[in-house]
């Protein structure tokens, strides 16, 4: 399996998609940054910088983009014909699958690391006020937290809409759509089922309504997301790879 998995990291070095996942992180910087411009009356504090961060990756950047990248990745071998090649090899389909998957989070990790490298480079550029090793922890465990939670959440739209040639396009546009839905229910009591605001809970997410909060209910949604993926994962990939 560390072998796939190696092979599947040499693998993302050729793909220029991935030059979309850092374009669309740089992207909510700047609408980050142009929204608290525009409420702020003073200088920006850098919570605020890193709780903008999160709502505009939350609602509309992660969704689309991790859907769109790992849709691509898993998609990959039925786009370049290359699957047949693979399947004469001694392994079976179903691990390079799971292999593909821990290259979609391994990439995600990458993500919210660079994400929160531009978020503090961004915090000193504009001299953010509050910017401390502390709040440095704060941002890069928070960021970090909400790229795993918002990648279970998507897991499953992007297994299904993978199962077949062409169709991981329709989970990137589902999963703006629910990057979309999420901003009306975020400060709901749907907030921690959401499959995408279920990280709110856990990073105790400023901008959302503590009344509504519940860690608890974020840790079983997230293991629902998690064994959907497993049932589809199973079904889709394990039962039919012969």
């Amino acid at each position: 399996m560390l072998q796939i998995i190696r092979s599947e990291l040499k693998k993302l070095k050729r793909l220029k998609i991935l030059s979309i996942g850092i374009i669309s992180i740089v992207l909510s910087h700047i609408i980050s940054i142009i929204q608290l411009t525009a409420m702020s009356q003073g200088k920006i504090l850098f919570p605020a910088l890193l709780d903008m961060n999160i709502w505009n990756n939350v609602t509309i950047i992660l969704p689309f983009t991790l859907t769109l990248i790992g849709g691509y990745i898993i998609n990959k071998e039925h786009i370049e014909d290359t699957q047949k090649n693979i399947i004469v090899v001694p392994i079976k389909w179903s691990k390079v699958i799971e292999a593909k998957m821990i290259t979609i989070f391994i990439y995600s990790l990458i993500l919210a690391l660079l994400n929160s490298i531009i978020l503090i480079c961004t915090g000193f550029f504009l001299q953010c006020s509050d910017i401390n090793i502390n709040s440095i922890i704060e941002a890069i465990t928070s960021l970090v937290i909400m790229q795993v939670c918002i990648y279970i959440g998507v897991l499953p739209i992007i297994l299904f809409f993978s199962k077949s040639k062409g169709k991981y396009i329709w989970g990137t546009l589902f999963s703006m759509m629910v990057g979309i839905v999420g901003v009306f229910i975020s400060n709901g009591k749907l907030v921690n089922w959401h499959p995408i605001t279920t990280g709110f809970s856990i990073i105790s997410y400023r901008m959302g309504n503590d009344l509504y909060l519940n860690k608890a209910y974020s840790s079983v949604a997230i293991i629902i997301y998690i064994m959907l993926s497993c049932i589809i994962y199973m079904f889709y990939y394990k039962r039919n790879e012969y």
